[in-house]
């Protein structure tokens, strides 16, 4: 008994040394970072800063469909995409018109807020952009069909792409452009091993007699060709 008491406040220690670990690994008594949700009102968002790209001497545009009530045709860069950290979406923008006037801008899109930025306007004749004056971020209006099919298309889940491959993938989709990468179209294309039960359940299908209905005869189904006898043919004897 004594030597039990002894040994007590060793067994204790280990006890609450236990404890102590088991509430580390837990995290119960460690603060938790919630995610950030930017729909809460105690969010706040700030656009990083960022520079105007060069003006492009040889743009890749590619076409978007837009419906019918939009004009004239909707181009966008695919080669000067940006996906900035603070997860705006920068791009270059095409309008040309029926009779050959073309409006170029440099715009901004926060997909989760739904909210554009104009930075820029193309001057096409000396081959620079002029800084836009009103440049605050502002929301898609209901009747800017561009816009609202830009983000669409950039952001169909409604939020940023997490990578700027994907966000071309989106936009060649849209242009029904197939741009996939050969890995990726050869992943589809695989079929995976047939087991031997469903082969031979396949080869056996593809095997079987088929019948022609036109060489059926007529009426009631029954066979009308000539039976033969079990005796043998008799040649006529002629007189001589």
């Amino acid at each position: 008994m004594k030597r039990l008491l002894q040994q007590l406040p060793f067994a204790l220690a280990l006890l609450l040394a236990a404890n102590l670990a088991h509430a580390d690994l837990s995290g119960k008594d460690r603060p938790r970072k919630l995610p950030v949700n930017p729909y809460t009102e105690d969010f706040v968002w700030q656009e990083k800063s960022q520079t105007l790209p060069p003006y492009a001497t040889a743009p890749q545009w590619l076409e978007l469909p837009m419906p019918a009530s939009v004009r004239p045709k909707v181009f966008v860069d695919i080669s000067d995409l940006q996906l900035g950290e603070d997860e705006v979406i920068r791009y270059t923008l095409r309008q040309l018109s029926s009779s050959g006037i073309e409006n170029i801008s440099r715009e901004g899109l926060y997909c989760i807020k739904r909210q554009l930025r104009s930075y820029a306007y193309g001057d096409t004749v000396n081959k620079r952009w002029i800084e836009a004056q009103n440049s605050d971020w502002r929301g898609i209006a209901a009747n800017d069909w561009i816009r609202r099919e830009l983000m669409e298309d950039m952001c169909p889940k409604g939020w940023t792409p997490p990578t700027l491959e994907e966000l071309r993938l989106n936009l060649n989709k849209a242009g029904n452009i197939d741009r996939t990468p050969q890995r990726e179209k050869e992943r589809k294309l695989y079929l995976p091993p047939v087991s031997t039960k469903a082969a031979i359940l396949i080869a056996a299908f593809s095997l079987r007699p088929t019948v022609n209905i036109r060489s059926l005869p007529a009426g009631d189904g029954s066979s009308t060709a000539p039976r033969r006898s079990g005796r043998k043919k008799q040649t006529p004897r002629h007189p001589a």
